[in-house]
């Protein structure tokens, strides 16, 4: 028996124990082998088909969904027992020092099976199923991303409105400072007119007495003189 041929992928341990098989780099690259950063690697890469009496189409690409999935079908090791067919795509690699050849696992599959019995196994209902799911994905991604530019302009919008108002809170803090240093000096000026203006009244006052002292002094003199 051979198993996973309807698999996406092979695990990291899966990997290891394939590359050594005899899988270099050059084979996987003509099998259209992708590696995940930890290892991992798809399409599924089967070597027991080629020598298998059953083969097991257990995983997500059954070979009636595979062609609605749209994804990289895996690769199966051709039965060294086969009628003749026309392969829509084959690769032949060297794995050590033999050629072997490889097909997709759904077309071994489509051998065996009449187009009526395909058919027959096909879901309709879940033929757009995918498509649908990844536009339903779409849409809301789309709406989400969409939310969140408005929630990031909104909020932009508010830290500048903010900022404005802080910069409007220091100007009339700046105004007011001004306007009470101005009336302080301003004040300080008055004091100064004021106080000046004393200090001349005072010494008016105290010269015109000291006129006055003056004369009534002259007087008193010229009364003693006989």
């Amino acid at each position: 028996n051979c198993n996973s041929l309807g698999r996406e992928s092979m695990s990291m341990w899966e990997s290891i124990v394939l590359r050594r098989s005899g899988f270099d780099h050059l084979a996987l690259r003509q099998l259209d082998v992708k590696f995940s950063a930890y290892g991992s690697v798809s399409p599924h890469i089967v070597t027991c088909s080629s020598e298998a009496k059953m083969l097991h189409y257990n995983g997500d690409m059954k070979p009636w969904v595979a062609d609605r999935l749209r994804r990289t079908a895996p690769r199966c090791a051709l039965p060294e027992v086969m009628p003749q067919h026309a392969w829509k795509w084959s690769r032949t690699v060297r794995v050590f020092c033999d050629d072997v050849t490889f097909v997709q696992c759904q077309e071994l599959w489509s051998v065996f099976i009449s187009p009526r019995a395909v058919l027959a196994l096909r879901d309709i209902d879940a033929e757009w199923a995918e498509e649908e799911r990844r536009w339903k994905e779409q849409i809301q991604e789309e709406k989400s991303a969409a939310l969140k530019k408005k929630k990031k302009i909104d909020q932009e919008r508010k830290e500048k409105q903010e900022k404005e108002e802080k910069e409007r809170e220091k100007e009339r803090e700046k105004e007011e400072k001004e306007k009470q240093e101005k009336e302080k000096q301003e004040g300080e000026r008055e004091l100064e007119k004021q106080k000046a203006s004393k200090e001349l009244k005072d010494k008016e006052a105290k010269g015109s007495k000291e006129g006055k002292d003056s004369k009534s002094k002259k007087g008193k003199d010229k009364s003693k003189k006989p």
